[in-house]
């Protein structure tokens, strides 16, 4: 009997260990819509899962958005691919969830900031940090992820008829009768 259950516990415990080892297999990324963001300008950034190499159903998933207030200001979140969820007021905490099964990498959500008009110029980060998932009831931690822009000046925008004159009519004075040509 004592046997039996020695046996029990350790097909148990392999089966737990081999639950973790295929737990690891998911990667996420956030990426910018791009590199260079002008101050004013707003900025999307995507969260996206890739090598989600498992069977079943990634259902939840909660982290930490940690950005730079001095510079950013969080705007909006639109969900992807039947994921839905809550984000805090303030764009810092989000419970994510998801409705049918993950078949290959996908987009998660879409992050819109706005750059502060008097945003310092130069590097600044948003990440999603304390990231926790879960999959058909095992939980998944995965490392934090972030991605980094540059913010530069923005550059004043001239309207196409500003600073030009044009000439509608022109009247010569100088010749024996008086003149005016359209």
């Amino acid at each position: 009997m004592k046997k039996s259950i020695k046996i029990f516990l350790i097909i148990l415990m392999l089966i737990s260990f081999a639950t973790i080892v295929n737990a690891a297999d998911v990667t996420m990324s956030l990426k910018p819509e791009k590199e260079k963001i002008e101050q004013g300008s707003e900025i999307k950034v995507q969260l996206i899962i890739k090598d989600f190499g498992r069977t079943g159903n990634m259902n939840a998933l909660e982290g930490k958005i940690v950005y730079e207030t001095e510079k950013l200001n969080y705007k909006k979140i639109e969900y992807k691919n039947n994921w839905g969820g809550q984000v805090t007021e303030d764009g810092t905490g989000m419970t994510l969830n998801k409705s049918g099964t993950i078949e290959k990498d996908e987009v998660v959500a879409e992050i819109t900031y706005e750059v502060k008009e008097t945003a310092e110029l130069g590097k600044t980060k948003v990440a999603l940090t304390n990231i926790n998932t879960s999959t058909d009831g095992d939980e998944i931690e995965v490392n934090n992820i972030e991605t980094e822009m540059e913010i530069v000046k923005k550059e004043e925008q001239i309207p196409p008829d500003a600073g030009e004159k044009t000439l509608t009519s022109i009247e010569i004075t100088n010749l024996p009768t008086k003149t005016t040509y359209t």
